[in-house]
């Protein structure tokens, strides 16, 4: 994907030549920009559409630009991430959980043979 200002592309034949000859999309950002709009509430609302809405959100308060409670397209909640880190905790924990009772008898018949 090739990233360029509206201006940038039209004046440059050759970037948009580059980007197509190798099969790369030009995405302007700022196409759907309103007038009396920053020119980042577009990238805002992109970013929230292509991954969901608490991470343009968190963007956003990461460069300290205002939302102004503007409204983000997007899922409100990253779902998929969150899933794929309870499904890898689970999995760590079951070997876990697994060897906890061998532990405890282990444990167990040392401190037996200890008193023997």
């Amino acid at each position: 994907m090739l990233v360029a200002d509206i201006a940038q592309v039209d004046a440059d034949a050759g970037l948009a030549a580059w980007a197509t000859d190798r099969g790369l999309p030009i995405e302007r950002p700022h196409a759907a920009r309103a007038p009396g709009e920053s020119s980042f509430d577009p990238v805002l609302r992109d970013l929230a559409a292509s991954t969901d809405a608490a991470t343009a959100r968190a963007t956003a308060k990461f460069v300290e630009y205002p939302l102004d409670g503007s409204r983000l397209p997007g899922a409100p909640w990253p779902w998929r991430p969150t899933v794929l880190l309870a499904l890898t905790l689970v999995a760590a924990a079951i070997p876990l959980i697994a060897a906890w009772p061998r532990t405890v008898s282990a444990a167990r018949n040392q401190q037996a043979a200890g008193r023997g």
